[in-house]
């Protein structure tokens, strides 16, 4: 896969090989209405002419989703506060899972719809990825509105050795560990085994590599979002959890 952007590369190349490198790409293409599966052939810059597309302006705009964004390995998560440990999880991951859901979701039912004899698993396919949405929608919400804001207010009581510190963990507590954390885990094991871990065929068209790589682009997202709330935030607010009861175990 082409890890920069080559615009001299690009401008020659067919936009259904260009999508294939960098499959971002294909949100672009299709809002422009550049037809990148069947008849996606034709290099990027005749494709472009022959639209009365500004070359200039589509390349910008695939210079813009294909950039990779990408943090430094030895990034010290473990090091933040959690109050801006919880925001980057609603900022970063929470906003790719409302942006990408709806639309992924959309994409896979359009797909399935239309390949019904050559993609008979897609029906199972969008139900296990519909409800993947659903757990991750209530999921969402409930960090948003109760905990996060729980376990921010529990560690501003600790750093400022708040006296109603013990009386808020008895009266507000909340659970860090729910049930559709197994449920998400479910869904998105069924999702991976349906798929073949996001596997396609040598035959498969464009339409069909995009959808997996954004399936396995998601599915990257959610283990990097559980491990910062399973492994980091969530044993972190318990230790406070404890702290502020005076006793190892919150009763």
């Amino acid at each position: 896969m082409t890890s920069t952007f080559n615009t001299a590369h690009w401008l020659t190349t067919p936009v259904a090989q260009i999508v294939t490198e960098q499959h971002r790409a294909a949100d672009v293409f299709r809002q422009l209405g550049i037809n990148y599966c069947c008849s996606g052939n034709i290099p990027l810059q005749e494709v472009c002419t022959h639209k009365g597309l500004r070359t200039s302006e589509v390349l910008d705009q695939l210079a813009a989703v294909c950039r990779p964004v990408l943090l430094p390995p030895n990034t010290a998560y473990n090091k933040w506060s959690l109050h801006f440990l919880a925001d980057y999880i609603i900022h970063i991951h929470h906003g790719f899972l409302k942006t990408t859901l709806p639309q992924l979701e959309a994409s896979l039912q359009r797909f399935a719809a239309g390949h019904v004899k050559k993609w008979p698993q897609g029906g199972q396919i969008v139900q296990s990825f519909q409800q993947l949405h659903q757990i991750a929608q209530v999921q969402m919400l409930h960090e948003e509105s109760s905990l996060f804001p729980y376990i921010k207010q529990m560690e501003r009581a600790q750093q400022g050795n708040e006296a109603y510190g013990r009386l808020l963990v008895k009266t507000l507590r909340k659970p860090l560990h729910e049930e559709n954390n197994a449920a998400l885990e479910t869904a998105l094991m069924a999702l991976r085994e349906l798929t073949t871990h996001y596997t396609v065929g040598a035959k498969a068209c464009t339409n069909h590599t995009v959808l997996f790589r954004q399936l396995q682009e998601l599915d990257d997202d959610l283990v990097q979002h559980k491990h910062l709330e399973n492994n980091i935030l969530f044993p972190r607010a318990a230790a406070i959890e404890r702290q502020l009861m005076g006793t190892t175990e919150v009763q």
